[in-house]
């Protein structure tokens, strides 16, 4: 969250916020993504419907792009624990 002249409840707030809006409305929707959003000095007098609406549109417009899937790592012979004899 950059500072904008806000203080840290502020900008804590916003945060908090915005990650419950992303973790509730946006994530269910895509596929495994590093996800980034960035905010503008209004975000922080808007209310958590404003924030929603907008966090919603967002939703929409990633929902109609084709979005590349994150590696994971587990690749077949890659990250894989061979299991050894014994107990």
């Amino acid at each position: 969250m950059p500072k904008q002249k806000r203080t840290s409840v502020e900008r804590n707030r916003l945060k908090r916020r915005l990650r419950e809006l992303s973790r509730t409305r946006l994530l269910p929707q895509l596929p495994p993504v590093d996800l980034v959003i960035r905010t503008l000095p209004e975000a922080y007098d808007a209310s958590f419907d404003e924030l929603a609406r907008e966090i919603g549109k967002v939703g929409e417009r990633l929902s109609t792009m084709q979005l590349p899937r994150r590696d994971t790592g587990t690749d077949e012979g890659k990250g894989e624990r061979r299991k050894t004899g014994g107990v």
